[in-house]
């Protein structure tokens, strides 16, 4: 029955979906992250000391909190524009998370309840596919989105951090290596596949080797 939802013209319903968050990704970083002449003062100094680079000649986004107020001197306020892309950023994956909560949960009572009519080896299968794709949104949130929301709002808090980000963005490119470990690891046929796989090779590599020195042996 799911199937149907991604047949047809229904297809075009969840490329929007994607389209539309990607599109409000954009606006978020373009019109609210874009650098402005108070952002790059106030960054100056920092981008400088900090990764050696000369803001003015960098393209990028950056978010300021809060910026000297209009109408009381000596106080700050609090930018709008900065306020607005964290609600939106943090909006965003509060959705996804939302919808990936819900159908995976609906999707694991529909699995339990249509299992019991399969075999047992069936029923396993099945199992750790659904226990792979749990991983599989786990590590993204540890690796990527857990490190990256102390970033967003320190600023708000009035926090001061002086560390290079990248260390941070560093950890998306384990995620590929990691997402084809889990797979190979929970279900049991890729794992024994794999298994054979290097016993084979462990045991041609061996051959060859004995066959070499036999051979060497021999000409000597």
């Amino acid at each position: 029955m799911a199937t149907m939802l991604f047949k047809g013209w229904k297809m075009a319903i969840w490329v929007s979906y994607s389209m539309f968050f990607g599109a409000l990704w954009i606006f978020l970083c373009f019109f609210c992250g874009k650098f402005d002449e108070y952002s790059m003062k106030y960054t100056r100094e920092e981008m400088s000391n900090v990764y050696s680079m000369n803001i003015s000649e960098t393209a990028g986004m950056i978010i300021v909190a809060y910026e000297p107020s209009v109408t009381t001197p000596g106080q700050l306020q609090l930018r709008k524009s900065a306020l607005l892309f964290w609600c939106g950023t943090v909006s965003i994956l509060l959705i996804q998370y939302v919808i990936m909560i819900f159908c995976g949960t609906s999707m694991h009572f529909q699995m339990v309840e249509k299992l019991k009519n399969f075999s047992i080896n069936h029923q396993r299968l099945q199992k750790q596919f659904f226990k792979t794709l749990v991983c599989q949104i786990t590590v993204p949130t540890v690796l990527f989105h857990v490190p990256i929301v102390p970033v967003l709002s320190a600023p708000f808090l009035n926090m001061k951090m002086s560390i290079q980000s990248g260390i941070i963005y560093s950890f998306f490119s384990l995620y590929p290596p990691i997402d084809s470990f889990l797979l190979m690891y929970i279900v049991s046929d890729y794992r024994n596949a794999l298994s054979k796989l290097l016993s084979r090779n462990k045991q041609v590599y061996t051959g060859s080797t004995a066959f070499s020195t036999n051979v060497s042996v021999r000409m000597s």
